[in-house]
């Protein structure tokens, strides 16, 4: 007996082995059009709750609305259901055009058995088994409103502005010149080239590529900013903050997540409570405080900056590595001005420790 049992193991694995490499069907798809008129249509309102939304400006002025339905089940019967619950319904009510995704309610499905040995059927485990895909050319000066629970949304190109609320889908943006509002609980947030915006995420990340004036908010979410033209706000609890230029002023604050602005100008000011701060203050310069309990804080300023510094550590050490007139010089506190002097430049922390250099134009 003890020679046969590992013969019938072997038979078993080459079984299943057949079976997992058997030919897999592929999703079901279904493909459906429909256009209109925008005579009298001021916004465009999309409610898709598990698909992607993609809206892009029209070539011809009307609105197309193309929806991909993909139902991803084994059962025949299980297909053929659910694709004929799920549908999209437009309407028209007080000038906005409304796109709606219905799904079934309550999906069943069942599972063979085999599913669990083949690469397929284990990633059909956790993907929505019914999604419908809508790709929408519209007016560029039609406002687009679009919520959806996972699904992913992109929208390029509109003059009117963009309203995105998601919960775990990400949201992409791109040269938008109207307002911009974006709200998201885990998905990630892309902005590139956009004029007015406002986002929140509470975990997931947002990236910024080119803004006029922005004000961002996350959670635990890291926050990154590049080539704004205006002045930023951006808040986090514990998330990073990172900005890569800021010429016209910028507001940051974190509870324990480091800030770093790595060129700053005209207003500056940073406070965190146990994260540490990184700035490098440029002309021009109106103002620029930095206040930190625990987290250490370094100012590089670019060189020739005039400046009127003051800095305060209760238990924190002090170092200044800029050549500076002393005005007065403590045990936890140091006044002295750069060069000519110029714009106030105001550091307070606990603990932490404070060291101000400088360097670069």
């Amino acid at each position: 007996m003890r020679l046969v049992a590992p013969t019938i193991m072997l038979l078993c694995a080459a079984t299943l082995s057949t079976v997992a490499v058997a030919s897999e069907p592929a999703p079901y798809m279904e493909r459906s059009e429909r256009s209109a008129e925008v005579k009298g249509l001021t916004s465009l309102d999309i409610d898709n709750s598990r698909g992607t939304v993609d809206i892009t400006p029209s070539a011809d002025g009307k609105l197309h609305v193309v929806a991909t339905k993909i139902v991803r089940m084994t059962n025949a019967s299980d297909v053929r259901r659910y694709s004929a619950e799920a549908r999209v319904e437009t309407a028209v009510r007080g000038g906005r055009y409304v796109v709606t995704a219905i799904y079934p309610r309550r999906l069943e499905s069942k599972l063979d058995f085999w599913d669990l040995f083949t690469e397929r059927g284990r990633r059909n485990l956790h993907l929505p088994s019914i999604e419908i895909r809508l790709e929408i050319q519209a007016p560029a000066t039609l406002a687009a409103s679009v919520h959806t629970v996972s699904g992913d949304v992109n929208v390029r190109g509109l003059s009117a502005g963009a309203t995105v609320n998601t919960t775990s889908g990400d949201a992409e943006l791109i040269e938008i010149r109207g307002p911009v509002v974006v709200e998201t609980v885990s998905g990630e947030i892309t902005l590139r080239d956009v004029a007015a915006a406002r986002v929140h995420s509470t975990s997931g990340d947002i990236g910024v590529e080119g803004v006029t004036t922005l004000t961002a908010n996350s959670t635990s979410g890291d926050v990154t900013v590049n080539a704004a033209r205006d002045a930023l706000e951006i808040g986090t609890v514990s998330g990073d903050v990172v900005v890569e230029e800021a010429p016209r002023g910028v507001r940051a604050h974190s509870t324990s997540g480091e800030i770093v602005l790595r060129s700053a100008g005209a207003k500056v000011d940073v406070t965190t409570q146990s994260g540490d701060v990184r700035a490098r203050l440029r002309s021009p310069l109106e103002d620029a405080r930095v206040k930190s309990v625990s987290g250490d804080v370094t100012l590089e300023l670019v060189t020739g900056l005039g400046a009127n510094l003051a800095v305060h550590s209760t238990s924190g050490s002090i170092d200044c590595e800029v050549p500076a007139t002393v005005l007065a010089h403590g045990r936890n506190s140091l006044e002295a001005r750069l060069g000519s002097g110029g714009a106030p430049v105001r550091t307070e922390t606990t603990s932490g420790n404070v060291t101000i250099t400088s360097g670069g134009k």
